[in-house]
C-alpha cells in the first residue's frame, strides 16, 4: 500500500538497538532488492534524531548505484531501541509535503506494534 501509494520501490521497517554501536535489524520490508543493500546506521539515527521528525534521502551527486530518493521517518523509541519507517524510490523524485505527511501518520500506526518487540530479541 506504501509502495503503491507513494511510488516507492522499497520500504522496511528497521530497529536500531541504541546501547550497541547502532545495530541495526531489519523486521520487515516490502520490495527488498537481491542482493539486499547496505543498510547505513548513522543514516537511521540521524534520521531518528532529525528536529524535523525524519529526513529526505537524495543519493549522492555522480553516483549511480544505490536508490535515488527517499524517507526515513522515526516511528519511536522504546528500551534503548529506535524504530525507523523508510522507504525509497529507484528513480529520482522530489517529495511533496504531502508525501511525507502520508509517510508520518503510516509510521505513527506503527507504534502499538514496535513496542511489543523485545529488544533481546534484535
Amino acid at each position: 500500500m506504501l509502495c503503491k501509494s507513494l511510488e516507492l520501490t522499497f520500504v522496511y521497517l528497521i530497529a536500531v538497538d541504541l546501547t550497541h554501536d547502532c545495530n541495526l535489524t531489519l523486521l520487515s520490508s516490502h520490495g527488498l532488492p537481491t542482493p539486499p543493500p547496505t543498510f547505513e546506521p548513522s543514516l537511521h539515527f540521524k534520521a531518528l534524531r532529525a528536529p524535523e521528525g525524519g529526513i529526505v534521502y537524495q543519493r549522492a551527486a555522480g553516483r549511480t548505484s544505490g536508490f535515488a530518493s527517499g524517507l526515513l521517518v522515526p516511528v519511536k523509541e522504546f528500551r534503548n531501541v529506535g524504530f525507523i519507517l523508510a522507504g525509497y524510490s529507484a528513480m529520482e523524485r522530489d517529495f511533496l509535503e504531502r508525501d511525507m505527511s502520508y509517510f508520518v501518520k503510516f509510521a505513527s500506526h506503527l507504534e502499538t506494534w514496535c513496542a511489543q518487540v523485545d529488544s533481546a530479541d534484535l
